[in-house]
């Protein structure tokens, strides 16, 4: 509808709009036309009633072809006022469902083929806003629908933002669990094989205590023996001297009873 109304526009020129106008007493389906656009562009509030619709009323809105094509090109098609549309419009063109007969662009053309063209933009720009009023709705839900749906993607990205960076955080714990769990093996093998050592250092320990008991007696009997050893060495080479002449019982009477008291009272 909207490309057939800008078609129509296209219809129309300087040269056949100034022929319109030339027009001393137009026929009556040219008049329903001009008539028609004179509702199209009454401005909102607009004493519809008293909106003056005749020949020279059409005339002057038509008062510089090039300036009034521009208008019709630059009419806001999707604000047209409604109450002119239905009220008074539809009065020419007929409802949607049941047009005149008479107000097409075919019928027009054989009066004026300005008429016609202003016919068909009237027709065309009714139609659209006709259509326009039902999308329309649809198209703010639509819209609407979108807004909610890019909300609710925006929602979704910082989402799957925030549980990949959870997941990050929870790979990075594990990574750190993992190496706390190594380390700790770690220290449970060196504290169970510092434990076995401690045990084969404490069991050494105690023999070497028990050895040191052994050394410290043996010692201590060397420096005993160290001592009594120029007195056993004398007492031995007596004995020795003496070994051929003398039998066994004098032999040891000499030793514990002369030789030895002898060595020791002199120290």
């Amino acid at each position: 509808a909207l490309r057939a109304a800008e078609e129509a526009l296209n219809l129309l020129d300087k040269n056949s709009l100034t022929e319109l106008k030339s027009l001393g007493s137009p026929p009556a389906p040219v008049l329903k036309v001009t008539a028609a656009v004179s509702y199209m562009l009454a401005p909102q509030g607009t004493n519809l009633k008293k909106l003056d619709v005749s020949w020279n009323a059409a005339k002057k809105m038509m008062g510089s072809p090039e300036q009034f094509l521009q208008t019709l090109i630059n009419f806001d098609k999707d604000n047209l006022w409604v109450e002119a549309k239905d009220n008074w419009v539809r009065k020419y063109t007929g409802p949607p469902d049941k047009p005149d007969e008479e107000f097409n662009y075919d019928f027009m053309a054989t009066k004026s083929k300005a008429a016609a063209g202003l016919c068909a933009w009237v027709v065309n720009i009714c139609i659209y806003h006709d259509i326009f009023l039902d999308v329309e709705p649809k198209r703010v839900k639509l819209a609407e629908a979108e807004k909610k749906l890019k909300d609710a993607d925006d929602k979704l990205v910082g989402v799957r933002k925030k549980v990949q960076d959870l997941n990050d955080k929870c790979a990075a714990l594990q990574q750190q669990l993992s190496e706390a769990t190594d380390e700790k093996n770690r220290l449970v093998e060196k504290a169970e094989s510092t434990a076995k050592r401690l045990n084969l250092a404490e069991r050494l320990v105690n023999g070497l205590k028990d050895e040191g008991v052994r050394w410290t007696q043996g010692v201590a009997d060397l420096k005993d023996q160290l001592s009594r050893l120029v007195g056993d060495v004398l007492v031995t080479a007596s004995f020795i001297a003496y070994i051929g002449p003398f039998n066994m019982d004098y032999r040891k009477r000499m030793i514990t009873e002369s030789w030895i008291p002898d060595v020791m009272a002199r120290g």
